[in-house]
């Protein structure tokens, strides 16, 4: 059980921190020209998504994720596996 809480919570800790990181990543890209690499990682084909439940031209209804990874988020995760074995 504690193996259990332990995963959810290093996952919690990740997820948060690649947000954040995400987050100052976009906003330092202006200032810092590393930054402004950015490399999506898409499933499912969002553009001709295969998983198109309901497209009525005005209003489409589809399932799909598109993860945008850039310097940022890498350093958040970073960021979140020292700050999760640290307080270990």
């Amino acid at each position: 059980m504690k193996s259990n809480k332990n995963l959810l919570l290093l996952l919690i800790t990740i997820l948060s921190t690649m947000i954040a990181g995400g987050f100052i990543g976009d906003l330092l890209k202006d200032y810092l020209s590393i930054f402004q690499f950015n490399y999506p990682i898409k499933f499912f084909n969002v553009e001709e998504n295969l998983w198109n439940i309901m497209d009525l031209n005005v209003f489409k209804l589809s399932f799909g994720m598109v993860i945008n990874i850039n310097l940022g988020s890498i350093l958040g995760v970073l960021l979140g596996l020292f700050i999760f074995y640290k307080n270990r």
